[in-house]
């Protein structure tokens, strides 16, 4: 009986865990304590799924609720699980790691209880939090992020490579010599054309990332927000990138870190899941730019997109 009874036991724990949402529910509660809606943002997913499988965990005594407030923060304490479970997880969390999303939901989590620091701060700080509000009734939220652009050396002229509609432009034009917008489809340089139109250092070019219609050595900045993912070869595209950039000039790269939804390619038409930073370095050391410095952005609320990176490389003498 009691045999039967352990065999039962064994049997209910490895089902807790064979779910891949639950899977990377524990990786997360594994690493912090999160509330609910936390957990929601940081797995894209909605609050009635996340409390769902929340429930099934805590019913199986591998993750403990602690409540602040009007909310309620888990966690998994691996000394917390009897020996035959911390024996499980320690086995099934290693190849968990391995799972597409995971890092993912790590690189969300991380930017979460950073904005929650953050919130904290202001909650303790009220004067802070009344000067903030008062600061951005007069202004707007956006005006230090748009100030900064004039940072931006005056005489660049920047391509803007797949421009698409123009709104990268749109940011640079008030503050740089020259704007090309370059893009292999007509209906896209129309629109940009109509969004750019009251800007007299804006210039339009139809073509794509890997037959750039420009001449050799002659802009500052080749910039290719979340573009690269719809070319043939990246890599390509880099080396026409360098051809354009003047000796020093700067290469600016916006995309997605590598991912597994299958579905942008279906969708979308994407050719390529995103992208790691060791692939990406070997393709600017191949193309010969300097090493890029790489950054992963923080993830806002209300995007459902894989996180994007930021990606910066000089040209070579």
């Amino acid at each position: 009986m009691k045999q039967t009874e352990a065999s039962h036991l064994l049997t209910e724990k490895l089902s807790q865990l064979a779910d891949p949402t639950r899977l990377r529910l524990m990786c997360l509660l594994a690493s912090a304590e999160v509330s609910v809606g936390e957990i929601a943002k940081a797995l894209q997913l909605p609050q009635s799924t996340v409390s769902r499988q929340l429930k099934i965990l805590a019913e199986g005594s591998w993750i403990h609720g602690r409540s602040a407030g009007t909310s309620t923060f888990y966690s998994l304490s691996v000394d917390d699980l009897d020996t035959d479970a911390a024996a499980l997880w320690h086995t099934v969390s290693a190849s968990a790691q391995s799972m597409p999303h995971v890092a993912n939901d790590q690189h969300r989590l991380a930017s979460i209880i950073a904005e929650r620091k953050v919130d904290t701060a202001t909650y303790f700080g009220r004067e802070g939090e009344h000067w903030d509000q008062v600061r951005t009734e007069l202004f707007g939220g956006t005006f230090a992020a748009e100030s900064l652009l004039a940072l931006i050396d005056p005489f660049w002229t920047v391509a803007d490579i797949g421009c698409g509609t123009g709104n990268i432009a749109e940011l640079l034009a008030p503050w740089v010599k020259q704007v090309v917008l370059i893009d292999q489809a007509e209906h896209m340089l129309e629109g940009a054309k109509v969004r750019l139109s009251a800007y007299p250092n804006v210039v339009f070019k139809q073509g794509s990332a890997d037959a750039i219609p420009v001449d050799d050595a002659s802009v500052d900045v080749a910039v290719l927000s979340l573009v690269l993912h719809h070319t043939d070869s990246p890599s390509d595209a880099l080396h026409e990138a360098r051809r354009i950039l003047k000796p020093q000039g700067l290469l600016l790269v916006i995309d997605m870190v590598a991912h597994n939804r299958e579905q942008m390619s279906r969708q979308m038409g994407h050719k390529h899941l995103g992208f790691d930073e060791p692939t990406f370095a070997q393709w600017c050391r191949d193309a010969s730019f300097a090493p890029p410095i790489w950054r992963v952005l923080p993830c806002r609320d209300a995007t459902s997109g894989p996180p994007l990176f930021t990606a910066i490389a000089r040209a070579a003498e």
